[in-house]
């Protein structure tokens, strides 16, 4: 680098327990639409400049971020950063510019020493201490909002599904910057606080992701996108965020197994990847939402990873929600020999009062998308929760079914 040129490029980075690679995704979309040329490391891979990744697999840490930042194609990047890479091998960056933390919730609880969800908030909050320029915090999770103060931090943004601008400011958080949802000209706004200005952003109806304001969890992950594009300070304006929010598609192309919905069957699929409480409760929220003429059918799993109790509360969140339920094993729980999990989630469900004649158990993914497809009559909706390794086999499945 000559002496008087930049040897750093913007970063965020992006951390939580569910959201962090579709809310990775929409800041990209963002500032590639504000004319940049972003890099992206995330749990699908490595993207540089393209739709398919220069590398794919779960790189969602230090050997993605080395990856990518080793690139000279890129003026910016975006860092999914997850907790296990940073346990495993520590951080593949010293500061970054603007950090997002969406939530912590109970996953991966009793692995790598932390066996807490205060430790893990704490774990987490290390991650975004890192920021020099902004933090964004979900204001709706306890646990992020108790993450402030940040000491070295120029700015913190608290961004809110639920709460008031109001509401918010009687918060006793030192905070500068606001993103909430507010009721203007009769349709929903993203509206911006940044001191005393405040600013209408982009309407929810013009945001793919969030369905219309219906999938709540998208919503969110869209007002952190546009918090952390906002503070990234490098002149992206309001018609950049709004064009990105708004090119920002949910289909299996862009976000595999992540909220994509296949309409050309006699019944209607979407298949998603929640895959703990939080998630499961996430969706079953929106399935809830979602008009259907027949039956609402599931087919859920857990991660054998996961202490029982975690394990069980995938069937608490799913319970009450579905007129048909199918547990059925991750493809990797079944390579490590764990075959109890659908046994196990299908006892929860009937002690939270579903009846025995509602619910299948089947050993994996590919059986149970079989029985699912089968099962399925016109009009019905089928929700499939799918797992990591095996949800482009599932996708097939599903757009191959005739």
């Amino acid at each position: 680098f000559p002496p008087g040129s930049a040897s750093r490029i913007p970063l965020v980075a992006v951390t939580g327990t569910n959201g962090k690679t579709t809310t990775s995704r929409m800041i990209r979309a963002i500032l590639a639409r504000a004319g940049f040329h972003p890099g992206l490391a995330c749990s699908e891979g490595v993207y540089i400049g393209e739709q398919e990744p220069v590398k794919a697999g779960d790189l969602s840490g230090l050997i993605g971020h080395y990856q990518l930042l080793g690139s000279p194609e890129i003026d910016c990047a975006v860092l999914e950063t997850a907790r296990g890479a940073v346990l495993k091998m520590g951080f593949g960056f010293d500061h970054c510019d603007v950090a997002v933390c969406l939530n912590v919730t109970r996953d991966h609880l009793e692995d790598c020493g932390i066996d807490t969800i205060e430790q893990m908030a704490a774990l987490k909050r290390s991650i975004a201490s890192r920021a020099r320029g902004a933090v964004v915090l979900n204001a709706d999770d306890p646990r992020c909002l108790g993450m402030a103060p940040f000491a070295d931090t120029g700015r913190l943004c608290l961004v809110s599904t639920e709460r008031s601008i109001q509401a918010l400011r009687s918060l006793e958080v030192r905070c500068d910057c606001y993103l909430v949802v507010e009721e203007a000209a009769g349709e929903q706004q993203l509206v911006l606080y940044d001191r005393d200005r405040r600013q209408a952003m982009v309407p929810v109806k013009a945001i793919p992701a969030a369905y219309g304001g219906l999938a709540r969890h998208n919503l969110s992950n869209a007002l952190h996108a546009c918090a952390a594009c906002y503070l990234l300070d490098i002149g992206i304006d309001r018609a950049s965020l709004a064009a990105g929010l708004g090119q920002f598609q949910m289909n299996f192309e862009n976000t595999p197994g992540r909220m994509n919905f296949y309409d050309e069957l006699p019944f209607r699929v979407l298949l998603d990847y929640a895959h703990n409480p939080g998630g499961i409760s996430r969706l079953c929220d929106f399935a809830d939402s979602l008009p259907a003429q027949g039956r609402k059918i599931v087919a859920f799993s857990a991660a054998s990873y996961n202490p029982e109790e975690i394990i069980r509360g995938n069937a608490r969140a799913a319970a009450g929600h579905f007129d048909h339920y199918v547990c059925y094993n991750f493809l990797t729980n079944i390579n490590k020999g764990d075959d109890d999990i659908p046994q196990i989630l299908a006892d929860t469900l009937q002690c939270c009062g579903v009846a025995a004649s509602t619910i299948s158990v089947e050993h994996s993914g590919l059986n149970a998308i079989e029985a699912i497809l089968k099962m399925a009559a016109p009009g019905d909706l089928v929700v499939f929760l799918s797992g990591y390794s095996d949800r482009r086999e599932i996708w097939e499945r599903i757009t191959t079914h005739t």
